[in-house]
């Protein structure tokens, strides 16, 4: 497997020329290519308005771009964490939900969201089966998750595979 970090982080030099200039959603998308070996399709999800400022909730945070929605397979999580890491990408959150009100199938999803420097907003989505919860778990790469991982183990039985410290944070299992 290639060096992700280094990789993008030379492809992001060459494609933004400086550390202020915005990251461009080909940027993100070139880097995840690369990192999974396969092309990725993002899906923009909130645009922004033209004016560079958000409206309503959220007013005065200034437009970076589209939030971007990226579906992965459970075995590319952590690959596409680390690519947009190589990005200078933060975790935000890790969120665990319920897709019976969108899919007929149903199941649950987990998304970790992160933050990219002068970028989008960035949701990347692992679908799981009712029958099979189990994804491989993002703490060792980002230690901050491991709340987060827990909380979704609890409340929706999600089971973060690798996790380092995989007790309930609360004392019932999943609400489910």
């Amino acid at each position: 497997m290639p060096d992700v970090t280094a990789t993008t982080a030379a492809a992001v030099s060459a494609a933004a020329g400086s550390a202020a200039a915005a990251v461009s959603i080909r940027t993100i998308g070139d880097a995840l290519s690369l990192a999974l070996g396969h092309y990725i399709v993002l899906v923009p999800t909130t645009p922004r308005p033209a004016s560079g400022e958000i409206t309503g909730r959220g007013a005065g945070v200034p437009a970076t771009g589209d939030d971007l929605l990226v579906n992965l397979a459970r075995e590319d999580l952590n690959p596409a964490i680390a690519a947009l890491q190589g990005l200078g990408g933060r975790h935000l959150m890790l969120v665990a939900f319920d897709l019976a009100g969108v899919r007929r199938n149903g199941g649950l999803a987990v998304e970790e969201v992160l933050a990219v420097p002068n970028g989008p907003i960035v949701r990347l989505r692992v679908e799981l089966a009712a029958d099979d919860l189990a994804y491989p778990s993002i703490t060792p790469l980002v230690p901050a998750a491991q709340w987060d991982e827990r909380e979704a183990h609890d409340l929706h039985g999600v089971v973060p595979v690798g996790h380092p410290d995989p007790r309930p944070r609360s004392g019932s299992g999943p609400a489910r």
